[in-house]
């Protein structure tokens, strides 16, 4: 209300003072957040359930997903191209674990919804193997693809790296990062 970006002061307030770990916004995922709380939910009636400040930060949190889904599909056209950059389902601490991350669950919606999409995930802290089933859309050089939207999937040291910084900026300014 008085024009202010949360993001920005986060940033001033953690940057290079170590005590101060103020984490960014955005969604969450990964397989034990996610089951675990809906099998803690399960534990209390239905009533609770709904009033529950878990509930609503489950239902906010997947909220957010679908919402970037959709703010996706109004700028693709069959044959777009989609960066993912980072595909665990989280940067920091570092994991190789991409089960129920933002960027497997986004390309399994796409795959799901048959959309004719060109997806390719760039994640250099992951192996092939890491990927699962999503092995085959790794590509191993950002030099390698020129995507219409770029998705930021996490907050992993080497994504914010001077090198993704550079690609980002040389990417046509009709880019949707």
């Amino acid at each position: 209300s008085i024009g202010l970006d949360a993001a920005e002061i986060i940033y001033v307030a953690n940057f290079k003072y170590p005590r101060a770990n103020i984490p960014s916004a955005g969604p969450v995922g990964g397989p034990c957040l996610y089951k675990d709380s809906h099998i803690l939910l399960n534990s209390f009636s239905q009533e609770f359930r709904e009033k529950s400040i878990i509930y609503s930060a489950r239902a906010l949190n997947e909220k957010v997903e679908l919402n970037i889904y959709e703010l996706l599909l109004q700028h693709l056209e069959v044959g777009s191209k989609v960066l993912f950059i980072g595909a665990a389902f989280k940067g920091l601490p570092k994991t190789n674990d991409i089960r129920n991350g933002l960027t497997s669950n986004l390309i399994r919606r796409i795959q799901r919804d048959e959309k004719q999409i060109n997806v390719r995930i760039w994640d250099p802290t992951l192996e092939p193997a890491d990927l699962l089933d999503l092995a085959q859309l790794k590509i191993d050089s950002l030099s390698d693809f020129s995507p219409k939207i770029v998705v930021i999937g996490n907050n992993s040291q080497e994504i914010i790296s001077e090198s993704v910084i550079d690609f980002l900026n040389k990417l046509s300014s009709d880019t949707l990062i």
